[in-house]
């Protein structure tokens, strides 16, 4: 770097120094002998080397600046005298003060820092992050289907399903939703959509239109799509169908094609998918019970349908229900026939439809001896369910003359078909004052009417399954009088839940209970050995155990 001249001026204070020399004599004056100077560094040489440190420092500072001309040409009289002592830091700042523009003069002035170390202030003086608040965990969710809706029908299949929906919206970490079915002749088509919420947020409704009955397809073009953007807005973790009816088959294919994940769970409440015949496996002709399900078989009583269809049915039907993760069944009877048929027994449980928790008013006693032996019917009322068998046994007895028991009918027949209609409004006028018809009711009713009744009469001539009757004649603490065979069977204990008699056979009906009325003690006796049904609280737990080992838990 090449050293710039100090300004004369300025140069006169530098012999201020510790080894400056000493002064030179003006020239008017008598020269001086000369002075001996030390090998030491001149006073010169100790600023300009000063300046020449600071210059170097502060070079990238004044590069960057452009200084006026005439402080660029100032030189340093290095000849003047310098003074005894040299003032370093004046020196310093005067000599960049004329070297730079006010600035940079500014900027040089403020003494050189030193490098500041950097403190880590200590961890504990930190205040700590807040930990971040957990998403609460996602509830499990179920949608349960079944063909029809409690507001609009109070059959046994979708009252069973209508309790377990009542049952898991009540879990804390369950979200439910229901999904019935309405027949509407327009098909919704006049709010655009066939799946709608007229019940609530956590209802559906499917106004269903035409089903091939022969292998349950849906005809209607419009259900695949909405049925797939519901399961897509609700996500369900579990599908619960109480039934295929209405849906169709193909609905098992839209859940697992558009939530891959979601398992499908299928309550079986008859026999629909093994026999033709409305799923009550009796003969087409005479009514009479079927034991067995076979292409032979079958075109017996369809003769206008060929062997060969009814095994591509069945081909049909099995083809789809492989897609169900899970098989439910009210009763080991309705099991053993579909495993029979061709389901795996290892995709099969049997759990007792859900209802109401027993109530303890229908622990009251019936009474021993006083008046008529009042025999109640609840439910539909059809020709399967058994109600000409005891429109015949009340006709015998009457005709026998005996007074002291008195049959009162609830339920409904108008769902019925016309045929059956009238002649079961031909019969009830040719009753006895021993029957009364007292029309259908509400289910909320229902305890309260049994209690009303000594002891329950279910009549059915078909297998059935498992009768939500008999279970609320159990929660009642009522004796049942039930045909022997099917789920009945099952479900009534002889000696101990009530009394069995063969399927059909109005004279042995009538001389039961006959012998019951002259034998009432009987009747109160039982209500001390009959078995409480299953809590909901127990279904449940079933329920979600099998929903825990399909890995929804």
């Amino acid at each position: 770097m090449s050293r710039r001249p100090s300004s004369p001026a300025k140069s006169a204070r530098a012999g201020k120094g510790k080894n400056a020399a000493a002064p030179v004599a003006a020239p008017d004056e008598a020269a001086a002998p000369p002075v001996e100077v030390p090998d030491a560094p001149t006073a010169e040489f100790v600023v300009v080397a000063e300046i020449e440190a600071i210059a170097e420092t502060v070079a990238p500072v004044i590069a960057s600046a452009e200084p006026e001309p005439a402080i660029v040409a100032e030189a340093v009289d290095t000849t003047q005298t310098l003074p005894e002592t040299v003032d370093v830091e004046a020196v310093e700042v005067e000599a960049v003060e004329a070297a730079a523009d006010e600035p940079i003069a500014e900027a040089i002035a403020e003494p050189i820092a030193e490098p500041v170390a950097v403190v880590k202030t200590p961890d504990a003086a930190v205040p700590p992050a807040p930990e971040p608040v957990p998403a609460p965990p996602r509830k499990k969710r179920v949608l349960i289907a079944t063909h029809s809706h409690p507001a609009i029908s109070k059959g046994g299949a979708e009252l069973a399903a209508w309790k377990v929906f009542e049952s898991f919206r009540e879990l804390p970490d369950w979200q439910a939703w229901f999904m019935g079915c309405g027949r509407d002749s327009n098909g919704g088509s006049r709010l655009g959509s066939v799946i709608t919420q007229p019940f609530g947020d956590d209802q559906f409704l499917y106004a269903s239109g035409q089903l091939d009955w022969f292998k349950f397809s849906n005809f209607d073009e419009r259900f695949p799509r909405e049925f797939a953007e519901l399961l897509r807005n609700t996500k369900p973790d579990i599908l619960h169908f109480h039934h295929y009816v209405n849906f169709g088959m193909e609905a098992f294919l839209i859940a697992k094609r558009e939530l891959p994940d979601c398992k499908i769970v299928l309550t079986l409440h008859e026999y629909q998918a093994i026999c033709n015949h409305y799923g009550q496996m009796v003969t087409k002709a005479n009514k009479s019970l079927c034991y067995e399900s076979s292409p032979r078989d079958c075109n017996k009583c369809f003769p206008d349908i060929r062997a060969a269809d009814f095994f591509l049915r069945q081909a049909y039907i099995q083809r789809f229900m492989a897609l169900v993760d899970h098989f439910i069944s009210p009763s080991q009877f309705l099991a053993d026939r579909y495993i029979a048929w061709g389901l795996p027994a290892e995709k099969v449980s049997v759990i007792e439809n859900v209802i109401a928790p027993p109530n303890a008013a229908g622990t009251e006693q019936i009474r021993s001896s006083k008046g008529p032996l009042r025999v109640g019917f609840f439910g539909q009322i059809s020709f399967l369910k058994g109600i000409n068998v005891l429109l015949d046994a009340a006709l015998m007895l009457e005709s026998e003359e005996v007074e002291d028991i008195v049959f009162e009918v609830h339920g409904d027949y108008s769902n019925q078909p016309a045929e059956f209609q009238a002649d079961f409004m031909t019969r009830m006028a040719k009753a006895g004052r021993n029957v009364r018809f007292n029309g259908p009711y509400d289910n909320t009713r229902v305890d309260a009417l049994m209690r009303s009744c000594d002891v329950i009469l279910v009549p059915s001539i078909w297998w059935e399954n498992s009768p939500v009757v008999i279970q609320e004649c159990l929660r009642n603490r009522r004796p049942i009088i039930a045909s022997n065979i099917g789920g009945m069977a099952e479900k009534v204990r002889p000696g101990l839940d009530g009394w069995n008699f063969n399927v059909g056979n109005a004279i042995e009906l009538g001389s039961l209970l006959r012998e019951l009325a002259e034998n009432r003690e009987q009747i109160a006796a039982m209500q001390e050995t009959m078995r409480l049904p299953p809590t909901p609280d127990d279904a449940v737990n079933a329920h979600l155990a099998i929903f825990a080992a399909l890995g929804v838990a």
